[in-house]
């Protein structure tokens, strides 16, 4: 069975993020679930949104997938907004007791690989930056026009809880 809840967290620093008049003006993390046949379950879910200039920063948001969702989606984006948005640590775990040894499905949330990026489907040239607050480098989302930018992963749920990475039941 798909476990009910799960954890999404990341640093996220902010510099100059604002509105560019085309759509929301925000850096931001966002979730979409998909059936086993691929379509999408509702839409996006935006979890947090960040503006202005800040420094490194923790963020963690608790989801629950639905029920017959088979595939997360997990997107750091600049949604129609100009400046930089920088994440890194990025963690997608399940909630499980204390006990058990949690394992972090997002594959270089900290985007160290010899190819950072291999792992991240990318729109409109996110780049990899050094230093990052976790780690070697940072996903680092930059606009200076109006648009969106940023990089995606999906996960596939079912195929993480049957492949022995979790060994409960929920109920």
């Amino acid at each position: 069975p798909t476990p009910r809840l799960m954890t999404l967290a990341a640093m996220v620093k902010g510099v100059q993020v604002r509105p560019s008049g085309v759509g929301a003006g925000v850096a931001k993390f966002a979730v979409t679930f998909f059936a086993s046949d691929g379509s999408r379950i509702g839409s996006s879910k935006t979890l947090a949104t960040w503006s202005g200039t800040f420094d490194w920063k923790p963020w963690a948001s608790v989801i629950r997938p639905p029920a017959n969702a088979a595939t997360l989606e997990v997107a750091l984006l600049l949604d129609g907004a100009l400046g930089q948005a920088l994440f890194d640590g990025a963690e997608l775990l399940w909630n499980l007791p204390d006990d058990y040894e949690r394992e972090n499905l997002l594959v270089d949330g900290g985007f160290d690989y010899v190819n950072p990026l291999g792992e991240w489907t990318t729109q409109l040239n996110p780049a990899v930056s050094a230093p990052g607050f976790k780690s070697r480098a940072a996903l680092t989302v930059s606009r200076e026009q109006p648009g969106w930018s940023g990089a995606s992963q999906r996960v596939l749920l079912g195929e993480a809880a049957s492949a022995g990475t979790l060994a409960l039941s929920f109920r």
